[in-house]
């Protein structure tokens, strides 16, 4: 039987052993992160399409129980014209229906964050005028936030079967009428009357947020499944306008037209962009899928999954906990209502300016972990200098001085952005690793998880702040966030050297029963071998060199039509009768393979 002739520097054998915990950039694809784990090829780095030696793997004959892979580049092109060049997100090479979605999950997420923080300013004092006591006022606070961590869950199972868009859409309507009918709160002087009310309507409206939060981060991983850090830092940073924004319009509008104005104007905003999003947000089609059987239990099972939403609970409770503690730790600086305003600012505002720069950085890294690591530690260090904590005040001689404040603050907020942004998308390749499939089921499943961990931070914050800063001080209630944060940093640590350990124990213990078995492969000369001509020190001959790996189930290869198209060569092993295993092509394959895999 003829056999093929290549040439060994365009042609690679990869050896598939346990899939390494690293990753290729999201945008690459999962099949082309599965196909080339355990060993980098070439110089392919990044592409929006499964290009180059990826786009070219088959798998050769087995024999014996033993699998080999091949990569072909194709005929037409050398090794470094085939690799794909390095491609970046940009707002210009977008297509227009990604600039609409974009546009309009970027209004809503702002509005979502105005209703959350434009009563701020003027609410609790309502809450006084009608004779309710201030725990109503941070209860109608708080209920807003535990709605929405009890509902994503139960949106992100209806997403899927009404569709991303009407959950949307449908939400906005809620939350935006809702806003109108609390400014009517106002006519209300009973207490008890009063507080029903208000209860009732935040609760209904954080139905509506849940819904529309859920389907906002789902159709965020649909149409950007390719650049989800980067996408979700920018609408980070709307989040962090509409909290910027927020406290300073609620005063401003109800120093206009009372307590109505500041509901009325945000409420009748939201109303105005549904006919918005209905025109310019696409339709998402086939949006009643299923996720491979088991993988929801797979994923609940899957560690990381725990470790992230941890870290995400611990971030959005620092934010949190500044609320109704912040003011009063600086009342010994005798700051105006105004000037109290341009502080709570500064935390909003940097975290809106870092998000979209952390997003370009955790889209160009491989691996994410350290930066939330290195977020969740640096946040740390700015709550001990904030408080300033007792365990570093007195040693370091530091005082409650206004400048420090400003300055952690500001560190807080670009620190808290960069533990934050990497957590969805690492959400996202947990799924990934539980074996659900990439649809929109999956990303409702993720969003609803996601949506959960931050609001129940949300809750959590502003109770235990408040609780620790009224029996201990802010200085004690800064050292215990800031003690959370360490907590999670060093839990997210031990689980990335604990994953790492494991991953590269298995690695050895594969690539040993592969050698074992390759061995065994060469020691016996059955009467149909797979066999090549002798393999020379200069790899100059024409040759098919094979590379066995153990075929068990965590090295094997997601299938994907990639495997079987764009072969621009075929590799036929020779079908040898009667032939011998010499005992020199063994040795001289042992040289020779490591030859090959050190020039990848």
């Amino acid at each position: 039987m003829d056999s093929e002739i290549w040439e060994p520097r365009t042609s690679w054998v990869v050896p598939s052993f346990q899939r390494s915990s690293r990753r290729l950039p999201s945008n690459v694809g999962r099949a082309a992160r599965y196909a080339t784990s355990g060993v980098s090829v070439g110089s392919f780095r990044r592409s929006s399409t499964i290009a180059g030696p990826v786009q070219n793997l088959e798998r050769a004959p087995s024999l014996d129980g033993i699998r080999y892979r091949l990569f072909h580049p194709p005929d037409d092109a050398s090794t470094e014209s085939s690799t794909s060049t390095e491609e970046s997100f940009s707002l210009l090479k977008m297509s227009r229906e990604e600039k609409l979605t974009l546009l309009c999950l970027a209004i809503v997420d702002m509005f979502s964050y105005l209703c959350m923080s434009i009563m701020a300013p003027f609410f609790p004092e309502k809450v006084a005028a009608v004779g309710a006591s201030q725990t109503v006022s941070g209860g109608v606070f708080a209920v807003y936030a535990l709605t929405v961590f009890v509902s994503s869950p139960v949106f992100a199972k209806l997403v899927p079967r009404i569709g991303a868009k009407f959950c949307f859409i449908s939400g906005i309507f809620v939350a935006g009428g809702c806003n109108i009918i609390f400014g009517f709160l106002e006519d209300i002087n009973d207490p008890v009357m009063f507080t029903t009310l208000a209860f009732a309507i935040r609760i209904v409206e954080g139905l509506g947020a849940g819904a529309f939060c859920t389907a906002s981060f789902t159709i965020l991983a649909y149409e950007f499944s390719g650049n989800v850090a980067v996408v979700f830092g920018t609408l980070e940073s709307f989040v962090g306008l509409g909290m910027t924004i927020g406290p300073a319009l609620g005063g401003f509008l109800h120093s206009v037209g009372g307590f109505r104005l500041p509901f009325f104007v945000v409420g009748g905003l939201m109303l105005m962009v549904v006919p918005l999003n209905i025109w310019l947000l696409p339709e998402h089609k086939h949006v009643v899928t299923k996720p491979l059987k088991g993988s929801q239990s797979r994923f609940f099972r899957t560690p990381s999954i725990y470790i992230v939403c941890f870290t995400i609970i611990v971030i959005s409770s620092v934010w949190g906990f500044l609320d109704p503690t912040l003011q009063p730790h600086l009342v010994p600086f005798h700051l105006s209502s105004a000037m109290i305003g341009l502080v709570f600012l500064l935390v909003s505002a940097t975290y809106a300016i870092c998000s979209p720069v952390w997003g370009w950085i955790t889209e160009k890294l491989d691996n994410t972990d350290g930066l939330m690591i290195v977020g969740l530690l640096v946040s740390g260090v700015a709550l001990l200098f904030l408080g300033p904590s007792p365990l570093i005040g007195k040693s370091l001689g530091i005082d409650n001085a206004l400048w420090i404040n400003l300055v952690c603050l500001a560190v807080l907020g670009a620190s808290i952005s960069l533990a934050m942004i990497p957590t969805f998308e690492a959400l996202l390749f947990a799924s990934e690793e539980a074996g659900m499939a990439e649809n929109i089921g999956t990303y409702a499943l993720v969003s609803g998880v996601w949506g959960s961990a931050y609001s129940l931070g949300e809750v959590m914050g502003p109770a235990l702040g408040g609780y620790l800063d009224d029996m201990y001080g802010f200085p004690v209630c800064s050292t215990v966030m800031a003690s959370l944060c360490f907590g999670a940093a060093i839990l997210f640590g031990l689980y990335c050297l604990i994953d790492l350990l494991v991953i590269r124990y298995k690695q050895r213990e594969s690539a040993a029963r592969a050698r074992k078995a390759a061995m065994a492969s060469w020691r016996v000369a059955p009467k149909r071998q797979m066999l090549t001509r002798p393999l020379t020190s200069s790899l100059t001959s024409p040759a098919l060199v094979r590379m066995p790996f153990e075929a068990d189930e965590s090295s094997s290869i997601v299938e994907s039509s990639s495997y079987t198209a764009g072969y621009g060569t075929r590799s036929q092993a020779l079908d040898v009768t009667d032939a011998e295993v010499y005992p020199n092509i063994h040795a001289e394959s042992q040289k020779a393979i490591p030859a090959i895999t050190a020039s990848v």
